[in-house]
């Protein structure tokens, strides 16, 4: 229960700190489950590498999503073509089965910081794909993805 409040405490006190968001796009997936093949893909316009940002990446879950966690693959393609890829492991709830995010009715809403007060190093248009990268075919249970990037106030 500690661990949740404290996630939840820092995620509010992240979103107060940002004078504006650069970035927000929420996509859906498929009811029937995520699969291997459904990516999900964010287009991102940079203009500003001296602006330090935050990005967040909601993920919103029934409340019947067995997991502690979700491991996703996120591949960042750079305006001069340079990829890079990282495994990530999106802590969802505790492992009591408490959520990190905020929930209501039977669905949750939990926001991850995945990184913090960073700097876009190239200017240009980057696009930035997040696929489930778990045992499974299909994930069910996992309704959307909200992507967020908001300038950090210095």
């Amino acid at each position: 229960m500690r661990t949740a409040l404290i996630l939840f405490i820092l995620a509010v006190g992240l979103s107060a700190c940002h004078s504006d968001i650069l970035f927000e796009e929420k996509i859906n997936l498929p009811v029937v489950g995520w699969t291997v093949a459904d990516s999900v893909k964010y287009q991102v316009a940079i203009e500003d590498t001296a602006q330090n940002y935050d990005m967040v990446l909601r993920v919103d879950a029934l409340d019947s999503y067995r997991y502690q966690n979700l491991y996703v693959m996120i591949n960042t393609l750079f305006p001069d073509g340079k990829l890079e890829k990282d495994v990530v492991s999106l802590e969802v709830s505790t492992p009591g089965g408490e959520w990190h995010g905020k929930c209501s009715s039977d669905h949750c809403a939990v926001p991850i910081l995945i990184q913090e007060n960073f700097r876009f190093p190239k200017k240009g248009n980057y696009t930035i794909t997040v696929a489930q990268h778990s045992r499974l075919d299909t994930i069910k249970g996992i309704e959307a993805l909200q992507l967020s990037i908001a300038k950090v106030e210095n």
